[in-house]
């Protein structure tokens, strides 16, 4: 069967293994690429429609873009968004209560 004293068993399973780490360092780049690109054009996104916002409506304290994109000031949101907000985008989900009830949806926070 499997002797590991051969040589050409021995370039099999460096091979193996070699393959393994090569592909596991691939796998780890592209996610992490991939995190990084999203966060970037979230907060482009989020950046031209506050603009886009601005422009029309002039200084608010909350503005509100389609589809459904609501964007507080830091100053006036809601105290448990506030906690919530860092310096990097993150994208969660969060209960936001409503009129009706409780409703969850996915914010993004800087």
């Amino acid at each position: 069967m499997f002797n590991i004293d051969s040589i050409a068993n021995k370039f099999r399973l460096s091979y193996l293994l070699f393959a393994l780490l090569l592909c596991a360092t691939f796998v780890s780049i592209f996610m992490y690429a991939e995190v990084r690109m999203e966060q970037q054009l979230v907060k482009a996104r989020l950046l031209q429609q506050l603009e886009l916002s601005q422009e029309k409506e002039g200084d608010q304290p909350i503005y509100s873009a389609e589809p459904g994109i609501k964007i507080y000031r830091f100053d006036n949101a809601p105290s448990n968004l506030q906690q919530l907000a860092t310096q990097t985008v993150q994208e969660m989900p969060v209960t936001v209560p409503t009129k009706n009830g409780q409703s969850t949806t996915e914010l993004h926070f800087f």
